[in-house]
């Protein structure tokens, strides 16, 4: 079984020189302790955001919905999309 570092070393050899950014998502997801409720992540185009957190949120195996706040104009059709 990988251990917490085995798989953040796999994710960040995948995103090279995104180091600072992988730590500070898995720091605030206090693995394996905590449950986090919501995680909002905005930023210019094509930096790897959305990349580097399914890759996290896969590789550690955490339950999750995945929503693209500009396809959702309203609180109903994100609660839609997730039932």
């Amino acid at each position: 079984m990988n251990s917490n570092s085995d798989i953040l070393d796999k994710i960040q050899q995948k995103f090279k020189c995104r180091d600072i950014q992988i730590q500070q998502v898995f720091h605030y997801l206090n693995f394996p302790n905590e449950q986090t409720h919501n995680i909002v992540v905005y930023g210019p185009r094509s930096t790897g955001k959305s990349s580097i957190l399914r890759e996290i949120m896969n590789d550690f195996k955490v339950a999750h919905v995945w929503i693209d706040s500009l396809h959702y104009s309203s609180t109903k059709l994100v609660y839609e999309s997730i039932l």
